[in-house]
């Protein structure tokens, strides 16, 4: 009797973990299936009759090498790049003909066992799909040695609202008419620029080169309002204009930019004026990561850019750690020459990290200090591996000594790095 009672006990245990299961709201089920690997969510199949099919409608579609098995990705090391890539794309295209609901982002990235133009290839059959299934956007990864687009028959991107790009190559003559893009990210793409892209909604732009591009201009681009670039590598480029104003002096609409590294060198080129012809009136947010304070060329595209800015009210500054110091002119006679009836109005947050202790620094905290009426606080951050404490605390006493336009303002010491400051 008792073997009974837990047999029948088991089994409806047994029974409400499976409706536990079986019974999940739709949406439920395929908020689940979002966060899973697509080649788990096909196999979801199995759990229960509500599940079959439920990742046909998943909208966000990953493909990358985990979509093959162990298998497959061996015979495509062992046998060839060819073979792999026709494998590769069997698997995706039989997912698309499967699903049969709206596709809103499609990331794909390229095995580097695989041959990539005959995934490109295939890639390009299957922008039609794309467009009929309403997608809005599109993340491509590790398209090397080839060039996208690979053929003619490549279909357009006008239905994509954004585009994130890595590892990309293109030729320069390509123009993709992208009229409701609104984000374009460009990480490491050889010969593709903002320019390749006719999008006059594009408002976020963020991009990352290995080295300058011989030709760099956002023409067309003009509705920008967050905009980002790193360049990792020196490369001299001589200019008879100016760089800042010639790249920014068209984004009348910008309120948020951030430049790192050997893009501040190549805005600083060509020299820097006073201000802009016209004031860039919605930046509010200014992001300098990695600049040289004891460049007065950089600084001064650092200044120009603060007195273009009428509303500006965050300032940020990464000092630079990588690059040699290589001094160029008396910063503290530039700015004095420059100081004249010049005031900060709006600028409210000042943050300035990775301090060396150098001389030009403090010149230019103390031009801070002394020309922003509404500053309510100026956070620092010392380099621990070159600023002893010492040397640390006498900068900071040297900093509270200074004339202040702001009765209200706070320096106040950090000891890390703030993320956002990061590229």
């Amino acid at each position: 009797m008792r073997m009974a009672e837990s047999s029948t006990r088991k089994v409806g245990r047994t029974h409400i973990e499976e409706d536990r299961i079986s019974v999940l709201p739709r949406n439920v089920q395929e908020t689940i299936l979002c966060f899973m690997p697509i080649r788990d969510a096909v196999r979801t199949s199995i759990l229960a009759r509500n599940w079959r099919n439920c990742w046909t409608t998943i909208p966000n579609l990953v493909f990358d090498e985990d979509i093959l098995s162990e298998k497959s990705r061996y015979i495509g090391r062992s046998r060839g790049l060819e073979l792999a890539a026709l494998n590769f794309v069997s698997v995706i295209s039989n997912v698309l003909l499967l699903h049969n609901g709206p596709i809103l982002r499609f990331s794909l990235c390229f095995p580097g066992f695989c041959d990539a133009k005959i995934i490109l290839d295939c890639f390009g059959q299957w922008i039609p799909l794309f467009s009929s299934k309403g997608i809005k956007q599109l993340y491509l990864e590790g398209l090397k040695n080839v060039w996208f687009p690979s053929t003619p028959a490549f279909g357009g991107l006008t239905f994509l609202k954004e585009i994130v790009l890595t590892d990309v190559s293109t030729s320069e003559q390509n123009v993709f008419n992208c009229p409701v893009l609104e984000k374009l990210i460009l990480f490491c793409c050889e010969g593709l620029l903002p320019i390749n892209f006719r999008a006059p909604n594009l408002k976020y732009l963020r991009q990352m080169y290995t080295k300058m591009p011989s030709e760099y201009s956002l023409a067309g681009l003009k509705n920008i309002i967050e905009f980002s670039c790193m360049v990792a590598c020196d490369r001299e480029m001589p200019s008879e204009t100016s760089n800042v104003v010639k790249v920014f002096g068209c984004l009348n609409k910008i309120e948020k930019i951030t430049i790192s590294t050997y893009f501040i060198a190549y805005l600083a080129a060509g020299g820097s004026p006073n201000k802009f012809p016209h004031p860039l009136h919605y930046l509010k947010t200014l992001t300098f990561t990695d600049i040289h304070l004891t460049r007065v060329s950089e600084v001064s595209c650092l200044l120009c850019m603060i007195r273009s800015a009428p509303n500006l009210s965050k300032l940020h500054i990464l000092v630079d750690w990588l690059r040699k110091d290589a001094g160029e002119g008396n910063l503290n006679n530039y700015l004095v020459n420059v100081s004249e009836d010049c005031t900060i109005d709006q600028l409210e947050i000042v943050t300035i990290c990775n301090l060396k202790g150098q001389r030009t620094e403090l010149d230019l905290i103390k031009y801070l200090l002394a020309r922003s009426p509404l500053l309510k606080t100026m956070y620092i951050n010392y380099s621990t591996s070159v600023l002893k404490k010492d040397a640390a605390a006498a900068m900071t006493k040297e900093m509270l000594q200074y004339s202040k336009t702001s009765s209200g303002a706070q320096i106040i010491h950090l000891k890390q790095i703030p993320f956002e400051l990061y590229y």
